[in-house]
């Protein structure tokens, strides 16, 4: 089985090359003919994906991404060997006991495909969000330099609690109205993994054809201990929290533009129209408990 394995040479800390050599011996060792490539050469990326069984990703969330974006067009499964923050993608499906996990997972075989969206033309495979969190991301993406970890958000939080951007929404939900010019967080998933294990739309289901949305009416102040309530499995029911399901989501704001999150990644600013894209890229499943 032929095998690509793309990495992001900044992530874990800069070991994702450390990372992808591992698992291009761990294979190669199976018989399995394996070509690394950066992400970011995305034209030597979509050469080697052309004609490949599998893509393993060395990376994080951010980085399953931006693969996925190529490999779901040339029908490629994906599987990430997680050197991320949050690692998501592989909570989500499996992905756990590095090399070793995904030599299994190889070996196994296991495809199956699940709806990936997009987000102004940006393909997302878990979710999207404007409102405290994407503020956070926005921040931090603006001062970033090389790999990230927890600590990193710790400034970015500190200053969107302090100066927050957080204009009335309006969201739109398959055409109908959902949210009027109101203040909050509004979360569109493909999937229920969130990071710090909030999960705020935990029944998300990445196979089902639609997302869900889910709006959080709250001030700037009131999101640290919503989200300590959400964590011990409280908020997702506060009252006030609006749910839906849908094929088509637009979100726009008063005022000024809200920032906007991918996949923990920044994806610029409102309006934003979010369409569900069904059976769109194709996964390789781990056997790690989710």
């Amino acid at each position: 089985m032929n095998v690509v394995v793309a990495y992001n040479p900044i992530a874990g800390r800069g070991l994702g090359a450390r990372v992808a050599a591992e698992a291009r011996a761990a294979l190669t060792a199976l018989g399995h003919p394996v070509r690394l490539v950066e992400t970011g050469d995305e034209g030597a990326l979509r050469r080697s994906l052309d004609g490949s069984a599998v893509c393993a990703i060395v990376g994080g969330d951010g980085t399953v991404n931006l693969v996925a974006a190529v490999a779901g067009p040339l029908g490629v499964p994906v599987y990430q060997l997680p050197t991320g923050t949050e690692n998501l993608f592989s909570r989500a499906f499996g992905m756990g006991g590095g090399t070793s996990g995904l030599c299994r997972a190889v070996e196994a075989g296991r495809v199956e495909w699940i709806d990936s969206a997009a987000a102004d033309g940006r393909t997302f495979l878990l979710m999207a969000s404007a409102g405290f969190d994407a503020g956070v991301v926005e921040r931090l993406s603006r001062t970033r330099r090389g790999s990230i970890s927890h600590l990193s958000y710790a400034g970015p939080v500190l200053a969107e609690l302090m100066g927050p951007r957080d204009p009335p929404l309006d969201i739109t939900v398959d055409g109908g109205p959902f949210v009027r010019r109101a203040r909050g967080l509004v979360v569109v998933a493909n999937c229920r993994q969130y990071a710090l294990r909030l999960d705020p739309a935990r029944d998300a289901d990445p196979r089902d054809g639609l997302l869900d949305v889910v709006f959080v009416p709250m001030e700037p102040a009131e999101i640290i201990p919503w989200m300590f309530r959400l964590r011990l499995g409280l908020g997702a029911h506060d009252n006030g929290v609006l749910r839906t399901r849908g094929r088509q989501i637009r979100i726009e704001s008063e005022g000024v533009a809200a920032p906007l999150q991918c996949d923990g990644e920044a994806a610029g600013f409102t309006p934003v129209d979010i369409v569900i894209r069904p059976r769109s890229v194709a996964v390789l499943r781990g056997d790690a408990t989710r």
